[in-house]
């Protein structure tokens, strides 16, 4: 509840201080409009960390999605479109330490055609904690965008960035940019948090808005959930008089040049094929390598290959794979 009570103490000044509006008319009347006939509003959550609810469940180290910004803004969205939980369906996406472009990979299987709204919390993701600079991140964000119109090109898109703690924030101006150019909207909690800093105050009820270097505790994730569903709600009850027709220069902005194209992504050890077979059970043993799982505390599945061996013998064969035109691979080194 401390999200709602924030959202209800900042707004509406704050609120639109920290508020990109640039996302096409079009986009949000398609939404607006399945929100005022009360049929179900589809979106779609991709985030990072954050999203996987790290810091939620503090002070254990667990990583918690029931009590994530991106569920508590659910249940918001719920009572201010008039408390039918069925009207609001909410698919999240909430990836461990990853980098922008990870949605980039097979994204219209997470995205559907269908989407109304999709929501992108990747700020730390871009820009990291001790970062001081981030030459592509520009690149990162364009080509994500890029990704989510072939997926749902009707859909109205918006950003949601959640600060580093005590991080330079050049981040935000980046992200205003091209949210003008390529025509989404955007709502930064550090706007909120530039409030209560001026005030010599970053608790809440005597809760720190941070967990640690970057997530939010559990008042943090109740103010980035206040933020959103601010903004979301504020958006779908308007008449479109806020929203923009093209980009900075006078061209419509289409998806860019990316083809039609069919993915497969094996993001987790378990689904990957190894040998002509896959293996879901945590030390199973393929060879030299062993299915680990190295969530730890935080309670993420994060399945893997690791072969702590030396002997050059030890190939992972990885397939049968579709037959595909490109191939990409990455790989993680455990130094000790």
């Amino acid at each position: 509840m401390a999200g709602a009570a924030l959202a209800a103490r900042f707004e509406p000044a704050t609120l639109a201080a920290g508020t990109v509006r640039s996302a096409s008319c079009s986009s949000w009347a398609r939404a607006r409009a399945s929100a005022i006939e009360r049929r179900p509003l589809s979106i779609v959550v991709l985030g990072g960390s954050v999203t996987a609810g790290c810091g939620a469940a503090q002070p254990l180290q667990r990583c918690d999605v029931l009590s994530s910004w991106s569920r508590l803004l659910h249940d918001q969205l719920v009572a201010g479109l008039g408390g039918q939980d069925e009207q609001v369906q909410m698919a999240v996406w909430g990836k461990n330490a990853i980098r922008t472009e990870y949605f980039t990979h097979c994204t219209s299987a997470k995205v559907p055609a269908s989407a109304h709204i999709v929501l992108l919390e990747l700020q730390p993701n871009l820009w990291m904690s001790g970062q001081m600079t981030c030459p592509n991140c520009a690149r990162y964000l364009t080509e994500l965008i890029q990704h989510v119109r072939m997926a749902a090109p009707n859909a109205a898109i918006v950003f949601i960035g959640w600060p580093i703690k005590h991080g330079a924030r050049p981040i935000e101006s980046i992200v205003r940019k091209i949210a003008s150019a390529y025509m989404f909207d955007a709502w930064f909690a550090s706007s909120w948090l530039r409030l209560m800093e001026r005030s010599n105050s970053t608790n809440v009820y005597g809760e720190p808005l941070h967990a640690d270097a970057v997530h939010p505790g559990p008042t943090g994730h109740g103010m980035l959930a206040g933020g959103a569903a601010a903004l979301l709600l504020e958006r779908l009850r308007e008449e479109g008089t806020h929203c923009a027709t093209s980009n900075s220069t006078g061209t419509a902005v289409s998806a860019g040049p990316l083809q039609s194209r069919r993915e497969w992504c094996y993001s987790n050890g378990d689904t990957l094929p190894i040998n002509g077979s896959t293996h879901s059970v945590v030390g199973s043993r393929v060879g030299g390598w062993y299915l680990v799982d190295e969530g730890g505390a935080k309670g993420v599945s994060k399945l893997g290959y690791l072969s702590i061996s030396k002997v050059s013998s030890d190939t992972l064969w990885i397939g049968p794979l579709p037959r595909c035109h490109r191939l990409q691979a990455a790989l993680g080194y455990l130094q000790s």
